[in-house]
C-alpha cells in the first residue's frame, strides 16, 4: 500500500494477504496468528513486487485503463465512471438514514470527508497493494471499518476470497462499489466490476508462468543470494536494462554483459533493477551476488554460496574460489546470474591475482559485471556487450529527486536547479534528497547550502542509506 493516498471509488486493491474474520452483528475479529492465512507463494510474491515497482507500475496502471476503455465502448455494460457529485464519503460516525432508500432518495445531507482527487475532474483509477479483510457478511458501519484498518492495516472489505485463498495459491483483485459503511451505492457496482476485470487482464499481462520443476532433484537448490531488495524508487534506465535483457537472455548460451562509468552514475542500481526483474520473470532462476572490489570481500560472497548450497568439498583440497567456480561449471545444472559487482582493479582480474580465472563459465550461466574500469569491461566481455553508464537524463534526474523527496513536494525549478547542479548523478541525488529530507530543509535551503565548495564537500560526504548501497 502507498504511503499516502486518498480513498475514492476509483481505487482498486489487490491482495498481499488475507485476514479471515468473522463479524456477526458486531464484527468481533479473530486476533490470533493460528487463524490468520498466510502470505502468497514465492511467485505471487514475486508478482507483487514487480507490480509495485515504480516503472512496472505505471506499465500496469496504463494497461488496465486501456482494457477499462474498451469495456466501457459497450454501453449496455454501464461501466463508466458516477459523476463526482455521487462519489460521496461521509464521516465515519454519520449513518444512513433509511435502509431502503439510497441516499439521494432519503435525504442523507451529513459532512463529507474533503478529497482533493474529487476536484481533480476526471479521475482514472488507480491501484493500491495491501491487506484485504474477509468477513461472512457486508461491512456496514463507518466506524467499525475505522476500526479495525488502524487495528489490521487492511485497505478493504470483502466476502468471497478467504475461502479460495486457503485452497489455491492466488492474488485478489478488487474494485471498491462502496467506502465498506452504511451508505452503499448501486450506481458504481457495474464500473467496480469493469475496473477489476480490466485489472485482472493487466495482471495476466505481466505474469510469467514459472518454469516447471525438473526431475534431477535440484528443485530446492534455486537460491536468490542478493543483499538489497528491490529500490521501489528505481527510475528510467529503460535503454539499458532492454540491452541486458538481450544479452543475458536464457536463451543463449554463457551471455556475459558489463556495465561501467566512472563513480555515481547508478551501475549498481541498474545492475539490481535487472535483477529483480528477471528473478520475477524466471522464479526458477538462481542468482548470485558477488562483491569483488577486492580478494577477500570476493572470497566472503563464495563463501556464502558454498555455505547456503551446501557445496561438498569432497576430497580435494580446492579454495572456495575454485571450488564454487567447477561447482557452477560441472555439477549445478540449473540456470543461474552472477552479479559480480564493483571490479574495479585491472591488476587484481587480469594481472598477478588473475582473479578472473574463477568466474565460471558455462552454457547455463550468464555473467553481469560492474566496473569503474573501462578496461575491465573490454576484457570481460571480450569486446562485445560492455555498456556505458551515462548521467541520467535532466527528465530522469527530476522524476528520481521527486520520488525521494516524496511529500515535500519541491518547486520544479528548484528540481532542475539541483539536478543540474548535481551533474545529474543518480547517488549524489539520492544522497541529497535524503539529507535534505533528514535535516527537514526545503530543496531551496539546500541550493544556498551548496553555494560554496566547502559546504558542498561537506554535503556530500553526508553518510545515508538507500537500497542497493552497501554499508560502510
Amino acid at each position: 500500500m502507498r504511503s499516502f493516498w486518498e480513498m475514492s471509488l476509483s481505487v482498486k486493491a489487490l491482495s498481499s494477504t488475507i485476514w479471515d474474520g468473522q463479524y456477526p452483528g458486531s464484527f468481533e475479529y479473530k486476533d490470533t496468528n493460528e487463524e490468520a492465512f498466510g502470505r502468497p507463494n514465492v511467485e505471487i510474491r514475486s508478482l507483487l513486487s514487480k507490480l509495485n515497482g515504480l516503472r512496472v507500475r505505471r506499465a500496469f496502471e496504463s494497461d488496465m485503463r486501456c482494457f477499462l476503455s474498451l469495456l466501457q465502448e459497450d454501453l449496455e455494460l454501464a461501466a463508466h465512471y458516477p459523476e463526482p457529485g455521487k462519489d460521496r464519503l461521509y464521516e465515519a460516525t454519520y449513518r444512513h438514514v433509511d435502509k431502503d432508500m439510497p441516499c439521494d432518495k432519503c435525504g442523507c445531507n451529513g459532512k463529507l470527508v474533503p478529497r482533493e482527487r474529487l476536484e481533480q475532474g476526471a479521475l482514472e483509477p488507480r491501484v493500491h497493494f495491501g491487506r484485504i479483510a474477509s468477513g461472512d457478511t457486508v461491512m456496514k458501519s463507518g466506524e467499525d471499518r475505522d476500526h479495525i484498518t488502524r487495528k489490521l492495516g487492511v485497505i478493504a472489505f470483502e466476502m468471497e476470497s478467504a475461502g479460495v485463498w486457503d485452497r489455491l495459491p492466488c492474488l485478489v483483485a478488487k474494485g471498491a462499489c462502496d467506502y465498506a459503511d452504511s451508505h452503499k451505492a448501486k450506481a458504481t457496482q457495474n464500473y467496480a466490476a469493469a475496473t477489476a476485470a480490466a485489472c485482472t487482464k493487466a495482471i495476466l499481462r505481466h505474469w510469467v508462468v514459472p518454469t516447471s520443476h525438473d526431475s534431477t532433484g535440484e528443485g530446492n537448490l534455486t537460491r536468490f543470494l542478493v543483499p538489497f531488495p528491490p529500490n521501489e524508487d528505481f527510475v528510467g534506465r529503460q535503454d539499458i536494462l532492454k540491452s541486458l535483457h538481450q544479452e543475458l537472455s536464457l536463451k543463449k548460451s554463457h551471455g556475459v554483459a558489463a556495465l561501467f562509468d566512472l563513480g555515481g552514475a547508478g551501475k549498481t542500481q541498474i545492475a539490481l533493477a535487472y535483477v529483480h526483474e528477471t528473478r520475477a520473470q524466471n522464479p526458477g532462476l538462481s542468482v548470485f551476488w558477488v562483491y569483488a572490489s577486492n580478494e577477500e570481500r570476493m572470497r566472503q560472497s563464495y563463501a556464502m554460496i558454498i555455505q547456503q548450497f551446501e557445496i561438498p568439498r569432497g576430497e580435494n583440497d580446492l579454495s572456495d574460489l575454485e571450488l564454487v567456480k567447477r561447482w557452477l561449471e560441472a555439477e549445478f545444472h540449473r540456470p543461474w546470474l552472477m552479479v559480480v559487482d564493483n571490479v574495479d582493479n585491472l591488476d587484481l582480474f587480469y594481472g598477478t591475482s588473475s582473479l578472473s580465472q574463477y568466474l565460471p563459465t558455462c552454457t547455463q550461466g550468464q555473467l553481469l559485471i560492474t566496473t569503474r574500469n573501462r578496461q575491465v569491461a573490454i576484457r570481460a566481455t571480450k569486446g562485445r556487450c560492455f555498456i556505458e553508464v551515462p548521467r541520467m537524463a535532466e527528465s530522469e534526474a527530476q522524476e528520481l529527486l521527486s520520488v525521494h523527496l516524496g511529500f515535500l513536494r519541491p518547486d520544479v525549478a528548484d528540481l532542475s536547479t539541483l539536478a543540474l547542479k548535481l551533474e545529474y548523478l543518480s547517488l549524489i541525488l539520492v544522497q541529497a534528497a535524503s539529507f535534505i529530507k533528514e535535516n527537514s530543509i526545503s530543496t531551496s535551503e539546500y541550493l544556498n547550502l551548496l553555494e560554496t565548495d566547502e559546504n558542498l564537500i561537506q554535503l556530500l560526504d553526508e553518510d545515508f542509506e538507500t537500497d542497493g548501497r552497501y554499508p560502510d
